[in-house]
């Protein structure tokens, strides 16, 4: 299997001002090969003998097919704004390994062109800019938690398809034993926010999961960084397709992409709390705010809740 890391690689190998394109992998079943086109336009070709369906282009990205004078049809994506380059290699990437198994003629290219379009709307979670360092956290404490369940012999798919925050649900977490809100707070810390009534809202049994996160410095062997954290848990779901593709859509829409800056950065975890929330957990919900009360948030004092603390 060829790694994100390792096609970028190769298309960096090859020189933009010369023309052509390069096959990248002699043993995929299709005819994939990265190129050139106009001045340094990464594009991703694809020659086949079955004619692709319609392919629709973005603001970052033109889509075209055409038939050769061989009589086979070529797929092309082609980059057209530099900024977005790593969201296009994780895309192409992921387009290439998904199809390896999947050759069944024209079965096989009305995939492609299907995992592409889901490609051009989960571009519309993208975010300009890197994310600040609260989502960062955020994205590691729920990454750890992830990581926890699988390593304690949860099925991959289950693991993931049950981490519903990226989509916009209320808890982080949600599986047959309850649901879970991960936090991430400063070793020193005593508190956590918690950003409105439905967060901690939900029917029982419910828990609390704290880690205390701290930056270090890149040579600390104990640390690890963002970037560092998703290549692990992608090795952890290799073996499982389906769990892998859902990971990269709950990644994508929390706004992560491969980027150099989000391994510049190492963090080590310092511990984790866990808490058990039942009927009397000190929580805001709608059942105990005034109706007058249209949003809250709030902070929860960790020496406060001792008592609802479990191993």
């Amino acid at each position: 299997m060829l790694s994100n890391k390792e096609l970028l690689e190769k298309w960096n190998s090859i020189p933009f001002y010369g023309g052509g394109f390069k096959r990248i992998d002699d043993t995929h079943p299709l005819e994939w090969y990265i190129g050139y086109e106009d001045i340094n336009q990464k594009t991703l070709l694809l020659v086949t003998n079955f004619k692709p369906s319609n392919i629709a282009s973005s603001k970052s990205i033109i889509a075209s097919t055409g038939q050769r004078i061989d009589g086979k049809w070529a797929l092309s994506l082609r980059l057209i704004k530099k900024h977005n380059e790593d969201v296009f290699i994780r895309l192409c990437w992921d387009i290439i390994e998904f199809s390896r198994d999947k050759f069944f003629g024209q079965e096989s290219i009305d995939y492609i062109v299907e995992r592409y379009s889901q490609w051009l709307k989960l571009m519309e979670y993208e975010r300009p800019d890197l994310m600040d360092e609260l989502n960062r956290k955020g994205l590691l404490g729920e990454m750890l938690y992830l990581e926890k369940r699988i390593q304690n012999g949860m099925d991959v798919q289950v693991a993931v398809e049950g981490w519903i925050g990226p989509d916009g649900a209320d808890q982080d977490f949600v599986y047959a034993d309850g649901w879970v809100e991960v936090k991430c707070t400063g070793p020193s810390s005593n508190a956590i926010s918690i950003s409105s009534a439905e967060q901690l809202d939900a029917e029982l049994p419910g828990f609390l999961c704290v880690y205390f996160l701290d930056k270090t410095t890149l040579e600390n062997s104990y640390g690890f960084t963002l970037m560092e954290k998703v290549e692990q848990l992608r090795c952890m779901l290799a073996s499982n397709k389906k769990a892998k593709e859902v990971f990269e859509n709950k990644i994508f829409k929390y706004g992560y992409s491969d980027r150099q800056e989000y391994n510049d950065q190492k963090y080590r975890c310092n511990g984790v709390n866990n808490y058990k929330i039942d009927s009397n957990f000190p929580r805001l919900i709608k059942n105990n705010i005034p109706p007058e009360v249209e949003a809250v948030k709030y902070s929860i004092s960790l020496s406060a809740i001792e008592n609802w603390k479990f191993n």
